[in-house]
């Protein structure tokens, strides 16, 4: 799996300039933390626990937003809009489908990132 997801380079610069010390924590701690929060998104997205993926989603957004997978914390913001709203059937089943399956992908263009720190 070669293709890679592109990171916000703006947001990552807004966030955090010349900071690498910071970038580096913040990117080795998602990394660390990301995959256990994506399994329990996964099991609570297929068992439609739509309470626990409103949590889950709220929790997820600030670590996408902050390694610059800007694309994703805005997906994870609609999902929990729509079920807190109670508009279950708005979420967008396919897009999370392919947020799920891109894991690698955008896990791997954050790993890469912290390679060039």
């Amino acid at each position: 799996m070669s293709e890679q997801k592109n990171l916000d380079q703006q947001r990552l610069f807004e966030l955090y300039g010349n900071d690498l010390n910071f970038k580096h924590f913040v990117f080795s701690t998602f990394i660390e933390e990301i995959p256990h929060q994506i399994e329990n998104f996964k099991y609570n997205f297929d068992a439609g626990n739509y309470i626990e993926l409103r949590k889950i989603s709220h929790s997820l957004k600030p670590s996408f937003g902050m390694v610059g997978l800007t694309n994703i914390e805005n997906l994870l913001k609609t999902i929990e809009m729509n079920i807190q709203l109670g508009m279950i059937e708005k979420i967008p089943t396919q897009e999370i489908t392919a947020f799920l399956k891109d894991y690698p992908i955008w896990l791997k263009s954050v790993k890469s990132e912290i390679l060039i720190l």
